[in-house]
């Protein structure tokens, strides 16, 4: 896919943004929140203690037109299985005090195979405390398995300050490579006026890929923002980060500095109805190869469609290191987004994403592009029970063949469907 695709592919989604409309919800009233059927209510979110298992059981269908997964070689390219997810999400919500914790496992059943060829599972747990009235300390760790490498070519979903990253998705998969993931996280920021703020975090994170390389990544980032009119805010950060191999590879390190000195908009327009918002930086990257540097940046345009719809835009330039690659990924990001509900028992979501970019520096640089997309719709039966159809698509190529990471192919075109039963059960409310 080349420029004008993806030009095409943004004009597409701007257009939704623009046009998309549903017939009960053109009031000229202010939005509010919805709430669907399914799941907690918005009071069970403020209780002081919340404990919920939700269970998940669905039949799928996995096409691999390339082949090249390698989920078993018994299995065939179109790939018929069952499958059972299972979380516990737990928070405890005290004066100045919320502490978090979130497990999940994920199992698959092949029939062609009579056994189960993957099983998946991770943790995460958050605590945060306000000290005193101007401060906010958060401390966080993760642990996670997954039985393949998952690469997502371009930028990843945004996560919170703190957030827990997301879970192994093997949608993403690219080849099958058992790995275990270890993460922590040290944030505070300091309030010196509703108007200025200052953050500071330490977050590391290491992979140990079962009978091969293990690796660290590190990043330590400082950031001032202080808002100098309505809807600007002038941004003074720096982010210095490091991938090293632990044991069982000699690749060279890669340092990578971000210096965000600029300014930052975010502000909404008209009735509130859409918010638009950017800001600008700076990323230099040094591997054995050299250092390249480049502009980076984001712009997100959000419309409020109705009070029951909402259609999204976000555009990003940056660099990524994916797991064990030990190449940077510099990227431009394109992902739409669009959700709601027909009526209180029915929800729909899809997530459009383009990417494209090239992988390594200099004469190693290698272009590449990449497509995905979920999409999904649920039907709420009642409070505790659901069911959903969901559809997913993933396709990337490189432009040439040589100089990939060992686990990553030079393409992969997948997509799948999924028919599934979800219970939400509240354990403590």
């Amino acid at each position: 896919m080349g420029l004008r695709s993806a030009l095409r592919v943004a004009s597409a989604i701007v257009l939704v943004l623009s046009t998309a409309r549903v017939s009960y919800g053109q009031s000229a009233e202010s939005p509010r929140s919805f709430h669907g059927l399914f799941g907690p209510a918005q009071n069970d979110q403020t209780r002081p203690s919340q404990l919920d298992l939700t269970w998940s059981f669905y039949g799928a269908q996995d096409v691999d037109d390339t082949g090249l997964l390698d989920l078993d070689a018994a299995l065939p390219a179109n790939q018929n299985y069952s499958g059972a997810n299972v979380s516990l999400a737990y928070t405890r919500r005290r004066p100045h005090k919320t502490l978090t914790f979130n497990g999940n496992t994920a199992t698959r059943y092949y029939p062609d195979l009579e056994r189960i060829v993957s099983t998946q599972y991770g943790a995460n747990v958050m605590f945060t405390a306000q000290p005193a009235e101007r401060w906010q300390v958060q401390t966080a760790g993760t642990v996670s398995y997954s039985p393949f490498y998952e690469v997502m070519l371009g930028a990843p979903p945004a996560v919170p300050p703190g957030g827990a990253p997301p879970g192994p998705n093997p949608d993403y998969a690219a080849s099958r490579q058992e790995a275990m993931t270890y993460g922590a996280y040290l944030g505070g920021r300091r309030m010196f006026s509703p108007a200025s703020s200052m953050n500071m975090s330490y977050e590391m994170r290491y992979t140990q890929f079962l009978g091969a390389a293990q690796y660290a990544d590190q990043r330590a980032e400082f950031r001032y923002t202080k808002a100098v009119s309505k809807g600007f805010a002038l941004n003074l950060g720096y982010r210095q980060s490091v991938v090293t191999p632990v044991s069982g590879s000699t690749e060279p390190a890669i340092y990578g500095s971000n210096v965000d000195v600029g300014l930052g908009y975010n502000r909404a327009l008209g009735s509130s109805r859409t918010i638009v918002g950017f800001n600008t930086g700076t990323s230099t990257v040094s591997t054995g190869a050299g250092s390249q540097f480049m502009v980076t940046g984001s712009a997100r345009l959000m419309r409020q469609v109705s009070r029951l719809w909402t259609a999204q835009l976000y555009y990003d330039r940056g660099v990524q290191v994916p797991d064990g690659t030990f190449q940077p990924f510099f990227s431009d990001t394109i992902t739409g987004s669009i959700s709601g509900y027909f009526n209180r028992r029915v929800m729909f979501r899809s997530v459009p994403s383009y990417a494209r970019g090239t992988a390594g520096i200099g004469a190693q640089a290698n272009p590449y592009d990449s497509l995905s997309s979920t999409t999904r719709l649920e039907f709420g039966l009642a409070r505790r029970v659901a069911v959903y159809v969901e559809h997913f698509y993933y396709r990337y190529a490189f432009a040439q063949n040589t100089d990939l990471p060992p686990m990553v192919a030079g393409a992969q075109n997948r997509n799948g469907a999924r028919v599934g039963l979800t219970l939400w059960t509240p354990v403590i409310r």
